[in-house]
Parts: C-alpha cells; structure tokens; sequence
C-alpha cells in the first residue's frame, strides 16, 4: 500500500520557503526516517511545476513540465515499504487559477492529504504587499487599491471550500501561522502534523524571504517598471536585506499598512474566520488567531531621502560581486 501524499499548499507568506527549504536540505535525513521529500517535479526547493500542470493558466514563473512524467517519476522515487509519508509543497496551489479538480485528476490514485497555514489576514497582506513590491509586482500605485484584489485570497472559509468539495473537510489539514516570541520553530511543527516528533538531527538554516525595510521597499520602486524575478535580482534582494538588518526601521515605520486599514481588513473577514475555526478545527468559540487586532503606533513612510538612496546605491554596488 503507498503511504499518504501531504500536499502542503501555502498559503503563500506562511513560512512556506522557511520549510521547503528546510525539507530540501535535509532530504537524506527524512529519507531515513520514512519522510520522501520526492526529486520529482521540483523546482529550486518546492513542487512549483505540480501546481503549474494544475492551472487554468500558465504562470509565469514555473517551468512547464510534463505532468505525466512527473507523475512517472514520483511514482518510481516512493517505496512502500520505507516511505510511510510523502510530502509535496508549493504556494502556488493556493493561486485562484489552481484548479483542485484537475489537482485530483493528476494524483488519480494517490491519498492524498492537503496541508494549508494561514496567517492573520492583515499580517498577511502587509506581507503580500512587501513581496509583490519586491518583486516588481506593484509599481508606483497607491497599494491600498490592492486590498480589493487580494480580497479572495483573503477569504478563507471560501478558498478551503473549493478544496473541501473535492477532497473533503477531512482531508483539509489546517494550522494557524502567528510569528511571535516562543514560537517553537515552524519546521518542527509542520513535521509534527505529519507524524514526526523526533525533530533532533535536522539542520535549520538562516530565515528566508527577510523584511525589508521601507528605504529598501521605496529605492526598489524606483528601478525599472516590470516584474523582476531573475536570479540577478534576488542576489539584489539579498543585499538589501542585509542592509536591512543593518538599518532598521523605527518602531513606528513597521508596517506599510496603517493600523485602521488592517483593521478594516480584519472586520471584512471575520465571518469567513469563524466559520474555518468551528468547520476545521472545531473552535466552537469562533476563534481562529489568538493574537489582539492590530493598535501600532504608526506614522506615514516620508519617502527615500537622497542621503540614504545613496547608502543603498554604495551597499549594493559594493556587495553585487560577493558569492553568496
């Protein structure tokens, strides 16, 4: 009998890297304790190109490949006999064109377990927000016109329900990402949903995808008006993160998103969050997210001031030939 198949689907902006990278590096490790991290339709650390096969539309930067050899190849890396789970990630599952029927089409014959975390719909969209500047995404609009669009995927009760009607409530696995000091780490608690508790012997490596800070967002919005997802660019992103760390924003520079607009966020999803905590987690109080609405102290970003685009200009001029 073949071992389940845990599709772990985002969502994106939920430590999904944090943990494919973390499966990737330790492969052999998990191999031996049962746990396939398959070499089938992998591209980079996750299962980009499953997703891909699943959508209404190409995505952009997922490498096309052939589902039926993919599906061929991951057959042939399990073995019933040592593999007792078989774990398949990527956030691009979660992306609206992804259609869960096709998902079911292309795994016809696997048990399959889909695995999601949520993060806190305000948290999250600060998040989003930050990557798709990064990434080129938003370019010079006002980002709160982007709350609408990223409304859907905000709408939890409704993105888990187009899962549900195919695989079924009881193969909708969730868990509540909420970043906050004695978090145990989010590697350890996602083996934890698949049956692993031994979490020695594992290798963690350094935090991906760091906040930037809003000088770095803002000196990144004055380059070139186009999407940047090129292996050159994320080296650019890596040095900006370092600058990050080294140049901190004050407390009140934190977020982008003023503390009302998340709030408001908050309230348009509140219904959606009762109806996830009581149908898949059976919290009969309605609650999904342990931690208060947001109340920061917050001022308005004053914009790149020419002293530090110039710091930025320097960092990364002087660190785009290091190896990293």
């Amino acid at each position: 009998m073949n071992p389940p198949v845990y599709l772990h689907i985002g969502q994106p902006k939920s430590a999904t890297t944090s943990i494919q990278s973390f499966m990737n590096r330790n492969r052999a490790a998990l191999d031996a304790r049962g746990i396939l991290y398959p070499l089938a339709g992998l591209q980079h650390t996750a299962h980009h190109p499953f997703a891909g096969a699943c959508s209404r539309q190409p995505i952009n930067w997922i490498v096309p490949m052939d589902p039926a050899d993919m599906i061929a190849r991951l057959k042939a890396e399990i073995a019933p006999r040592r593999h007792r789970a078989v774990v398949l990630s990527s956030e691009a599952f979660y992306y609206g064109t992804v259609e869960p029927a096709l998902v079911r089409k292309l795994f016809d014959g696997f048990d399959l377990r889909i695995m999601v975390a949520l993060r806190r719909q305000d948290e999250w969209f600060e998040s989003a927000v930050r990557d798709n500047i990064r990434t080129g995404f938003f370019k010079r609009q006002p980002w709160p016109a982007n709350v609408n669009d990223l409304m859907p995927a905000m709408r939890y009760a409704d993105v888990l329900g187009r899962w549900a009607e195919v695989f079924g409530k009881q193969n909708i696995m969730v868990s509540v990402f909420e970043p906050k000091s004695g978090m145990q780490p989010v590697e350890k608690s996602f083996l934890a949903q698949i049956g692993e508790t031994d979490f020695s012997g594992y290798e963690i490596g350094p935090r991906a995808n760091e906040r930037l800070s809003q000088d770095c967002l803002s000196w990144l919005q004055h380059g070139p008006n186009e999407q940047r997802i090129s292996a050159e660019h994320f080296k650019v992103l890596r040095l900006l993160a370092l600058y990050s760390r080294e140049n901190p924003d004050p407390p009140e520079l934190k977020y982008l998103v003023p503390p009302q607009v998340r709030r408001d966020i908050l309230d348009a999803v509140a219904e959606q969050n009762e109806i996830v905590a009581r149908e898949y987690l059976g919290n009969q109080d309605g609650v999904l997210f342990d931690t208060a609405p947001p109340n920061d102290v917050w001022v308005k970003y004053p914009g790149l001031h020419p002293k530090a685009a110039a710091a930025i200009d320097n960092f990364v001029a002087r660190g785009i030939t290091r190896k990293f």
